[in-house]
């Protein structure tokens, strides 16, 4: 079974926690297992709502897969984040020799480049 510890860092979930307490206060303990839930099993639409209502800084949504993850490809021009290489050529169509020649020739340009956000 998936669980949210599984799928992030001690850092995004301590994030997630800490963030969850601040805005539900006492209802915390009613509220968190869903929260929790949700980001575990839930689809990238469900993920992202959640991270967006929480304000979590430290991990994104795979806009392809739903993955939350904490490092990966951004697009700046259209905001769109792709956790994988394979995610990144399945969002723009390309081929693997189009990745390459991408990655050849405009890897770490100011509008599609691998980040960390933790």
């Amino acid at each position: 079974m998936k669980t949210l510890k599984n799928l992030v860092s001690s850092h995004c979930y301590e994030e997630i926690i800490t963030k969850s307490k601040e805005l539900f206060g006492e209802a915390f303990d009613y509220i968190f297992p869903s929260i929790e839930k949700a980001l575990a099993r839930g689809n990238g639409n469900v993920r992202q709502t959640i991270l967006e209502l929480l304000d979590i800084e430290s991990c994104r949504v795979c806009d392809t897969c739903g993955k939350l993850m904490e490092e990966g490809y951004l697009c700046e021009d259209s905001l769109q984040y792709s956790c994988s290489k394979r995610c990144l050529k399945k969002r723009n169509n390309w081929s693997e020799k189009e990745f390459n020649d991408w990655q050849k020739n405009w890897a770490d340009t100011d509008s599609l480049y691998w980040t960390e956000w933790y």
